[in-house]
């Protein structure tokens, strides 16, 4: 399973610096810019997205910021695929 993190536009609308956020939510300056600059692919949905969505007011659960990936099934064993069994 995977994340597609999108705060981009969220943050933006705020106007604030990734410093300002950072020094009013807690979390680290560098987190802060990483989910306002890009959109983040990661596979674990991270305690900081949560916080930063509730600052922006926005539902971390909604699709458009916050979108699951499942993978497909390995054909061979109906299994789904994880790192160490696509690597065999």
């Amino acid at each position: 399973m995977k994340f597609i993190i999108n705060l981009k536009d969220a943050h933006e609308k705020t106007g604030l610096s990734g410093y300002a956020v950072a020094k009013q939510t807690s979390v680290t300056e560098n987190t802060v810019r990483k989910y306002a600059d890009q959109v983040v692919e990661s596979n674990v949905m991270p305690i900081a997205v949560i916080i930063l969505a509730d600052f922006y007011g926005v539902d971390w659960r909604n699709e458009e910021i916050v979108k699951v990936i499942t993978e497909a099934l390995d054909n061979k064993s109906g299994n789904e695929k994880t790192p160490l069994r696509a690597a065999s």
